[in-house]
């Protein structure tokens, strides 16, 4: 059977450490990265079966941070990605979920991390 290939990005390392642990325990294969930057790059030099990219990838005190959604839009746009944050808004959930221009939206999900 394969072995399910994801992608993790959270500025947050209790959340990070969390995810990908847990993930783990359910026999997914996980690489983890907290900044934009690397997940940039992984996404680039890797197939992954899905991303999960924190919204705030920056920085959670910036209101402004969306840049696990750039991410989102900006890479692989054959891999799935879910956005999660702990600042869930409207318009960051439509524009992650919405199609800009290409086949598919940058963001297969939008889901609040209080939620669980």
């Amino acid at each position: 059977m394969k072995a399910y290939r994801i992608l993790i990005a959270d500025n947050d390392p209790d959340a990070l450490r969390l995810n990908s642990d847990f993930l783990r325990s359910l026999g997914y294969v996980v690489v983890s990265v907290s900044s934009p930057e690397a997940a940039l790059e992984q996404l680039s030099k890797a197939t992954y079966d899905l991303a999960i990219l924190d919204l705030r990838l920056r920085d959670d005190t910036d209101r402004t941070d969306a840049s696990g959604l750039e991410v989102a839009k900006a890479a692989a746009r054959n891999t799935p990605k879910l956005i999660y944050t702990r600042f869930p808004t409207l318009p960051a959930a439509r524009d992650a979920l919405l199609m800009d221009g290409h086949e598919l939206p940058p963001a297969v999900d939008f889901l609040d991390k209080a939620i669980g």
